[in-house]
């Protein structure tokens, strides 16, 4: 009778401590990160009502109040919430493809609802004339937690490797 008891609950503890971990805050920024990289690539074959989802996707993953600086060689800029929804528009809808290949990715334990992102990348992208362009650069990331409880981007720095 002792034994069925003891294996339901070393059941249940492992059940709840791999819970507890998948919902860690350290967890749900490292699987953040990678659903910003998965919605920055856009395959040749991505039909429109999918890069729309695209879209949608990675506008819900930003703060409002995400803020941004480009500084590369043949681009600098800064940029807020509506110029970065619009720039992921303009390639989800006008480019053929792009991809976005992280290397290096550390991540810093979560403290005081925020947490930092540093990555270097590997950014491609070809044009629907199939110019293409390529650009390796590091890529910093800051991850704040809302009042509601969710992890929302709101800095990203970009500049040359």
């Amino acid at each position: 009778m002792k034994k069925p008891v003891i294996i339901t609950l070393c059941t249940l503890s492992l059940i709840i401590a791999s819970l507890a971990w998948w919902f860690s805050d350290s967890q749900v920024v490292k699987r953040q990160t990678h659903e910003l990289t998965r919605l920055l690539t856009v395959a040749s074959t991505d039909g429109k009502s999918t890069r729309a989802l695209k879209n949608q996707n990675f506008t819900s993953l930003l703060s409002p109040a995400v803020s941004g600086h480009v500084d590369l060689p043949d681009y600098q800029s800064d940029f807020g919430h509506s110029d970065l929804v619009s720039a992921h528009h303009s390639l989800v809808h006008l480019c053929r493809s792009a991809s976005v290949t992280p290397s290096n990715l550390k991540i810093s334990k979560p403290e005081q609802n925020r947490a930092s992102v540093t990555a270097d990348l590997d950014l491609s992208v070809t044009e629907k004339d199939e110019t293409r362009h390529d650009e390796t650069c590091q890529a910093t990331l800051i991850w704040q937690k809302n009042d509601q409880g969710k992890w929302k981007l709101s800095l990203i720095e970009i500049k040359a490797r």
